[in-house]
């Protein structure tokens, strides 16, 4: 599929902050098992039980943005001014929007600003940094600063992204719990196909949950690693027996699409293309997964991808270490791909769930596999839910992989599938 036909989406820019560190560069080490996993066992107050969670990493803005993109000296410089005093997330969305920019060659800006908008992937973004207000504004509400007029709205990183970018098109943020990463994709990919932007920032903070959310989660059941809290690196365990619940991961990403022909004759490198995506309901609004919906999800992205199951190379689960959503999963994948047996691993067991932010952060890893030639490996898969999957083992496995599948299911019966293809023509 050569990514300058018509109607094609070619991804020109990635950038990533990670539980691993800052960048692609370190999310690719982490990957391929180069760096230790950063999962920690935390008591936050009022709560009976352990957190075990992986963290941002520490963020010194400056330092990041000196390191990060040298050749972005305007942009470091409004950054600077904008987000200083911001939330770490804030900042670590920023760093992974401008790292995807100057990956994409737009150090002298969009070619048109009008025709270059933001998707924000982004569900009730700021609780956690709420929570930790609260009791201060409890005691002295002049005390507020009010910057919290729009630090506490989703649209935040964006308004941030369009003042230090230039982007001058439409924007928006696209909530969809879990699945907001890959809804974020397809509305982007939407806009470019349909002539309303030329290029698209897709980003996506991390979540920040307050002890309110973690309680909450474990009543319950979604949430894990109570059996695992001195060992907070055994607690993720995508696709084994052992799984008792999701481990929440904090990750920022961003990515951006153009449209195939506009970026070729810009001279762009593409990195990938965005082959084909979907949305399927459950028509349940509860926590119970949906295998015909993850189904359904798969097949009308592979379709709409021009794609049959045979096509694909490898699958980036959704797999969130809960029991029975991993089970329905690989069953899931199994009813679409049968004997064609695709390799499938799941990057959670490695970043832990980064909830609204997962589905981009996994699209960009699918991709640096692709480039890379290698699947990263399925982390505590010690005893598997099935033998009818081909799943990626305790190490790395070389791949050339042509097409992969990324899944992302939200709470509300929502199940996305995007279709990624290596760029060919590179």
């Amino acid at each position: 599929m050569p990514y300058d036909r018509p109607g094609s989406v070619a991804v020109t820019g990635m950038g990533v902050v990670t539980p691993f560190g800052i960048g692609l560069a370190r999310l690719s080490q982490g990957l391929k098992g180069a760096l230790p996993p950063a999962f920690l066992t935390e008591h936050p107050a009022p709560l009976s039980f352990p957190v075990v969670r992986a963290p941002l990493p520490p963020i010194d803005l400056a330092a990041a943005l000196a390191e990060l993109v040298p050749g972005l000296p305007d942009a470091a410089r409004r950054t600077r001014r904008l987000a200083h005093r911001a939330d770490p997330t804030v900042q670590a969305v920023t760093l992974a929007a401008l790292e995807a920019w100057a990956m994409a060659g737009l150090t002298a800006g969009p070619p048109d600003p009008e025709r270059a908008g933001i998707v924000v992937a982004a569900q009730n973004a700021t609780t956690g940094q709420q929570y930790r207000l609260h009791e201060k504004f409890r005691n002295s509400p002049e005390w507020l600063s009010p910057a919290w007029g729009v630090g506490f709205m989703d649209s935040f990183p964006l308004g941030i992204a369009s003042e230090v970018l230039g982007l001058l098109g439409e924007g928006m943020t696209v909530g969809g719990a879990s699945a907001s990463g890959n809804l974020a994709l397809i509305q982007a990919a939407r806009m470019i196909r349909g002539g309303d932007a030329d290029l698209c920032l897709v980003i996506a903070p991390p979540a920040d949950l307050s002890p309110m959310e973690y309680q909450a989660l474990s009543s319950l059941g979604a949430i894990g690693g109570h059996s695992f809290a001195r060992e907070p690196d055994r607690a993720c365990r995508p696709f084994d027996r052992a799984a008792e619940g999701f481990i929440p991961g904090a990750a920022a990403a961003a990515v951006v699409l153009e449209a195939g022909e506009i970026a070729a004759r810009r001279g762009a490198t593409p990195r990938a293309i965005l082959a084909g995506g979907a949305a399927a309901l459950s028509g349940n609004g509860h926590t119970v997964p949906d295998g015909a919906a993850e189904f359904r999800a798969m097949e009308l992205a592979l379709r709409r991808a021009g794609l049959e199951p045979a096509d694909v190379d490898a699958v980036s689960a959704h797999a969130t270490s809960t029991p029975l959503g991993d089970r329905t999963e690989a069953e899931a994948l199994d009813a679409l791909f049968g004997p064609h047996r695709v390799a499938v691993n799941a990057p959670k067991g490695l970043l832990g769930h980064g909830l609204w932010s997962a589905g981009l952060v996994e699209a960009v890893a699918a991709i640096l596999q692709m480039e890379e030639g290698f699947l990263h490996p399925n982390r505590n898969l010690d005893d598997p839910v099935t033998d009818r999957l081909d799943l990626v083992g305790a190490g790395p496995r070389d791949a050339a992989i042509g097409t992969m599948v990324s899944n992302s299911f939200g709470f509300g019966g929502i199940h996305t599938a995007v279709v990624i293809r290596a760029a060919i023509g590179k």
